[in-house]
């Protein structure tokens, strides 16, 4: 398994989490490339990796604090932030698990778990390539952006997960659907139950999704078996679909 960490040279989370890094320990297990526009611009694929981990900054209208892991992609016809339409990027949900668990376990262990949200953030925003992406990013203004702490906390669950995924169990993924776009539910299912969860599809897509996007979106999820549905937060046509094509658990 081949990972690249890609940043925007001018991100202020990029340049802090890079800072805090052991980049000796980093070099033996990911290449680190620098781009000079914001990767969710990216058009090409990387053949020489399976996974592309983005540091970026998470930017918010609320100024939420928050510490965060999502795949990409568009579900919809709009592109507004980069990325094809109705199209997706790979989703490794071992990554996405094992990255945002040991987010957790830094930030409780830095004494910041209280001052910052950390969760899932459904699927959004390019690229949409033909690699594994997660982002990785801090929220939503530069006082976060800035914080040392917070940086420190990426670095130390980036080395983790890296260093040890090969080490992880690697049993089925899932998609989820329904729900808000910073995904309580299947940020607590990953959290206490440790479920790896890939693409995410928040509810306020569907009206302009269409219903086969949900078949994207468990075929981009790597090894996907099995769909978690916030069931009273999705539109009933795309229950019955998802009851009608595949196992599903209700959340």
């Amino acid at each position: 398994m081949s990972f690249l960490i890609l940043y925007y040279k001018d991100d202020p989370v990029a340049k802090g989490v890079l800072r805090a890094l052991d980049l000796k320990r980093i070099e033996d297990l990911a290449d680190v490339m620098e781009l000079p526009y914001m990767p969710i611009y990216l058009e090409k694929s990387f053949q020489d990796y399976d996974n592309v981990i983005v540091l970026s900054i998470h930017d918010s209208s609320s100024g939420k604090p928050s510490l965060t892991v999502h795949s990409t992609g568009n579900f919809t016809e709009k592109t507004p932030l980069g990325g094809s339409k109705l199209s997706l990027s790979k989703a490794n949900a071992w990554l996405n698990g094992n990255l945002l668990r040991n987010v957790y376990k830094y930030a409780v262990a830095l004494g910041i778990d209280k001052d910052f949200e950390i969760c899932f953030e459904a699927t959004h925003h390019g690229p949409t390539i033909d690699n594994a992406v997660t982002f990785l990013e801090i929220g939503s203004t530069m006082d976060q952006w800035t914080n040392e702490l917070a940086h420190e906390v990426l670095a130390q669950a980036l080395e983790e997960t890296l260093e040890n995924y090969d080490n992880y169990p690697k049993g089925h993924t899932y998609m989820a659907i329904g729900g808000p776009h910073y995904a309580p539910k299947f940020t607590k299912l990953c959290l206490e139950e440790g479920l790896n969860i890939g693409h995410i599809m928040p509810k306020y897509v569907m009206p302009d999704a269409p219903i086969e996007m949900i078949d994207k979106a468990f075929e981009r999820t790597i090894n996907c078996k099995k769909i978690l549905i916030e069931w009273k937060a999705v539109l009933s046509p795309y229950k019955q679909y998802i009851k009608e094509k595949y196992e599903y658990q209700k959340v």
